[in-house]
């Protein structure tokens, strides 16, 4: 921003002025003994080498040559002041020059001069020659003197109250002097009388992104494009405001209209390359890094981005390399040194053609270690480029990575793990002897995170209060200091483990209530922060709320299981009508976490190779799919589910509230996982018991319309840089539709052309009773707003546009989302809260949303489809019993009772779809290639569908 506003200045001048610099000061002999003549000479030389630009030490080495003694030459100058303020001719040049020297600091004298040189000045009332005030104080901007350089250009407002030019220069001058409201204001003076100079909208917008204005950035980057629409610095600064808002795919037209001005700009390939990583779109970044390493091949950053866009989709090797590169030009920088270990760690073994060409490797033969030692040794090595004194922050880091492996090496070997321990303990108080809470709060932040978790598996539970508290009040004071709503959003999510935390203190005393309220708190504020935005005011739900929505709404039948996931513990929570008492299930040991967290990485690595690097027809074949019933036998003892149903006697209905990566298991199976007959009740869920309690306490307004259907929109996707595809149509969705169109009177139909954004959104509003969707989904783990439904082409409707004021959706009963993972999180674990469509639609007062959370065959979602509607629609029963009875009838059906259903469903069906059914049938008839019988009956056909909402009558 300096630059820009120095060279701002200089263009200025250039116009203005088009004046040239003066000659060179001229040599005066230097004599022993002087007169006050003879002083008068030599200040007025040395202002005339202090106006051409000399420094401090030159003008000290001017002193010095002269044999000038300060003493001597101070008292001679407080006279030659008193005796030019007598002076009735203005001296105004001389004085100007005289505040030139007391910029430089030179000492008595320079004080003195500056003095009498800023009295002269405020004595001349007369009007100046404005020219020489712009001159001399874009001389001072450049000298960094911001204060001089304010002077100067309100000299020229109070000469010239209208000039446009110098209430920006005067904006400018106050944005590098750090005050930034100030500038703001000089700022919109100037464009009162001249509205159009995008100089001063850009220089606006860069004020109001570093306030953390960012939404009043991004107008005033706006009308500085408006009046000079190629301008790359303002289409470059705007994306990075839309960058810090998380508006990504905003953020990349942004770099791409900067890039098209000026298609070398490598920072902006750079920041490009960021947004599309954030975005999940990793060969797109990885492409964007390589456009920006073209035009600067030592962009130690774009090295280093580039190396984590390699880490994420699992190409170790080339990541390591990636960071090797940015070491070669910058050995100091600590991310790529903690980057590089964490990678070091994941991966098995070096690849020597890749770590030849590596310039550090080369100096340290050891970095070629992986795993646990790996890490180390990268960080101990990063730590002899890393000083202490000159990067304490990166310093201080490094150690605390050292310290985050020890403990999770102890965690991971499971004997001797005190000696890690206390490995990782002594790392951590090292890194913290300078990141402290006054120095660098959020590294601060990061190293209480990780450290209370081995203070609490070494029972130390009053070391863990003490810090927990600490962390708390140093969190509240980073919220406070961070001006952008958007990163205080940020902070508090990437923090909320020890919001989690005071979760798990509270049931290790005893106070089980308290601990429920805490984790509810907490649940409603993730999903507060990350549907709708900041806030610090979140409504509280009282355990005996709790009590009275679950007696209230379901009577004496109904009981909540309720899961919460902390950084150090697994605790569930059983509320049952029949006992004021909150029952809990406290896992024995961090152990049962650490288990989850080690069976949920396998998990999601697994689905992840299943689902991106199999064709379909082989997936039979792969490891997540085969193994998934194991898999989930494995997670139904972590979870303790035997216990949980042991419990529930007596209970026809239990509402399950997930945490974190709960979210996406499937967790209704694990009830139905038995030897023995099934446990007899429904099971639905809810993002949190608040959002059932606001469904409960609404009324649902009358539905003008039964259906509208959404059949198979054809979707375009992007598929790598510049080049898009059209995503697969779902074999059997226009069968689907037609059948769930019957169970409706005049459904609305919208298939192909007629699905674009603007038709669904019309159609949303008009108060229908279901919305029917047959097509694809997609959850963004990064940006959960971005989560989408595919329509027509480009089109998308996302979460953030669901959630918006002018959708009202009170009257519909269900929103079915028969589409893939709709309702699945990805392969990153999640450490605030899920929030997906369904949260969305149910924060819109819709009742129930029914979603899946893998790709399921298309012919298995459609029968599973088909009978839920029949079951609620014909068969009159409520849509958690049609959805429990559907998903058992789905897992029992034989081959012979499909095929008797397919028979049934079709004769349903009017004449002139006739051809409709056969397709239909022939669909169902393929089922016979599956030799178990019955067909059906593996977890991945019915497992994958949940019901979300609650029963308003």
């Amino acid at each position: 921003m300096l630059q820009r506003i120095i060279r701002f200045f200089k263009r200025l001048l250039q116009r203005l002025l088009n004046r040239q610099p003066p000659p060179p000061p001229p040599s005066n002999p230097v004599r022993p003994n002087r007169s006050d003549t003879e002083y008068e000479g030599l200040f007025l030389q040395l202002l005339e080498i202090v106006h051409q630009g000399a420094s401090r030490g030159e003008v000290k080495g001017w002193l010095m040559g002269n044999q000038l003694k300060p003493g001597e030459f101070v008292v001679w100058l407080e006279r030659f002041g008193q005796r030019i303020a007598d002076n009735p001719t203005p001296q105004e040049e001389l004085a100007k020059r005289m505040v030139l020297l007391g910029n430089l600091e030179i000492g008595e004298l320079g004080i003195v001069a500056g003095r009498i040189g800023r009295e002269i000045l405020e004595g001349i009332n007369s009007k100046s020659d404005d020219n020489s005030w712009f001159d001399q104080g874009c001389q001072q901007v450049e000298k960094g003197n911001f204060e001089d350089a304010l002077f100067c250009f309100e000299k020229v407002i109070q000469l010239e109250p209208d000039n446009h030019v110098a209430w920006s220069n005067r904006g400018a001058a106050l944005s590098l002097f750090g005050r930034l409201e100030e500038a703001i204001d000089s700022y919109d003076k100037a464009l009162e009388f001249k509205p159009d100079d995008h100089y001063v909208w850009y220089n606006r917008g860069i004020a109001l992104d570093n306030l953390g204005r960012l939404e009043e950035a991004i107008n005033s980057f706006d009308k500085a494009l408006e009046f000079k629409p190629d301008d790359h610095e303002a289409w470059n600064s705007r994306g990075g405001a839309l960058n810090n808002l998380g508006r990504f795919e905003e953020a990349i037209n942004s770099y791409d209209k900067t890039l098209e001005f000026k298609p070398d700009l490598h920072q902006a390939w750079g920041s490009r390359g960021n947004a599309l990583a954030y975005l999940g779109r990793l060969e797109e970044a990885i492409n964007s890094y390589d456009k920006a390493l073209k035009f600067k091949p030592d962009d130690h950053k774009a090295w280093c981005n580039r190396g984590s866009a390699l880490y994420n989709l699992g190409r170790l090797e080339e990541a390591i390399n990636s960071y090797d590169k940015t070491l070669e030009f910058k050995p100091d920088f600590h991310y790529a040194w903690s980057n590089r270990g964490g990678t070091a760690g994941k991966s098995s073994h070096p690849n020597q053609f890749l770590t030849s060409f590596s310039q550090i490797v080369a100096k340290h033969p050891e970095l070629n270690q992986r795993g646990y030692q790996g890490k180390i040794t990268c960080y101990e090595i990063g730590l002899t480029y890393v000083k202490k004194e000159k990067q304490p922050e990166g310093w201080g880091r490094l150690h605390y990575y050292i310290g985050r492996e020890h403990y999770s090496e102890g965690r991971r070997q499971k004997v001797g793990v005190s000696d890690y321990y206390v490995k990782a303990i002594n790392s951590y108080n090292t890194a913290l002897t300078v990141l402290t809470v006054n120095n660098f709060l959020e590294s601060y932040l990061e190293v209480l995170r990780d450290y209370i978790k081995v203070l609490w598996e070494l029972g130390e539970t009053e070391r863990v209060k003490v810090l927990q508290q600490e962390a708390t009040d140093g969190l509240r004071r980073l919220i406070e200091e961070t001006p952008s709503n958007y990163i205080k959003q940020q902070l508090s999510l990437k923090f909320i483990g020890f919001d989690q935390l005071t979760v798990d203190l509270a049931v290790k005393s005893g106070d089980f209530i308290n601990g429920l309220e805490l984790a509810e708190e907490g649940k409603n504020t993730c999903l507060r922060w990350m549907l709708l935005g900041w806030s610090d005011k979140i409504p509280k739900f009282s355990y005996g709320e709790m009590r009275q929505f679950l007696t209230a709404a379901f009577g004496e039948k109904t009981a909540i299981v309720y899961w919460h996931l902390s950084p150090i513990a697994l605790t569930t929570f059983i509320l049952k009508p029949d006992n004021p008492e909150l029952e809990v299930i406290q896992q024995p040991s961090i152990q049962t976490l650490s288990d989850f967290e080690d069976w949920l990485t396998d998990w999601n690595k697994s689905y992840q190779e299943y689902r991106e690097k199999t064709p379909d027809k082989d997936r039979l074949s792969r490891d997540w799919r085969q193994n998934m019933i194991p898999n989930l036998r494995a997670l139904k003892e972590i979870l303790r589910i035997d216990e949980i149903i042991e419990k529930l006697d007596s209970i026809n209905h239990v509402i399950l509230v997930p945490h974190r990566d709960l979210h996406y298991l499937p967790l209704e199976s694990l009830f139905l996982l038995s030897d023995f007959a099934p446990p007899p009740f429904s099971l639905t869920r809810l993002p949190s018991l608040k959002i059932g309690q606001n469904l409960q306490s609404t009324p649902r307004i009358t539905a003008n319309q039964t259906l509208l259907n959404i059949e198979n929109p054809p979707s375009i996707i992007q598929a790598g840089e510049g080049n898009k595809k059209r995503l697969m149509p779902l074999p059997v969705a226009d069968i689907e539709s037609e059948f769930v169109s019957l169970r409706f009177d005049h459904p609305t139909r919208l298939a192909e052309d007629e699905t674009t954004l603007e038709k669904v959104s019309q159609g949303l509003k008009q108060k229908y009773q279901v919305l029917h969707f047959a097509g694809h989904g997609y959850y963004n783990t990064n940006d959960p707003k971005s989560s989408m439904l595919f329509l027509k082409d480009s089109d998308r409707l996302t979460l953030e546009e669901i959630i918006q004021p002018d959708y009202c959706l009170n009257s519909y009963q269900l929103v079915c989302l028969a589409a893939c993972e709709t309702a699945v999180a990805g392969k990153q674990t999640i450490l605030s809260e899920y929030v997906g469509l369904a949260s969305g639609f149910l924060m819109q007062q819709v009742d129930h949303v029914l979603g899946t959370l893998w790709v399921v065959e298309s012919v298995a979602c459609s029968l599973f489809v088909i009978e839920f509607y029949y079951r609620w629609q014909v068969l009159k029963l409520s849509k958690t019993d049609a959805f429990t009875q559907t998903q058992t009838w789905l897992k029992t059906a034989t081959h012979q009772e499909l095929q008797d259903w397919c028979e049934a469903r079709i004769a349903e069906l009017p004449p002139e779809k006739g051809l409709l059914g056969k397709r239909f049938k022939i669909s169902v008839d393929e089922l016979a290639i599956i030799e178990q019988n019955p067909p059906l009956q593996h977890p991945y056909y019915w497992a994958a569908f949940i019901l979300s909402g609650y029963e308003r009558l």
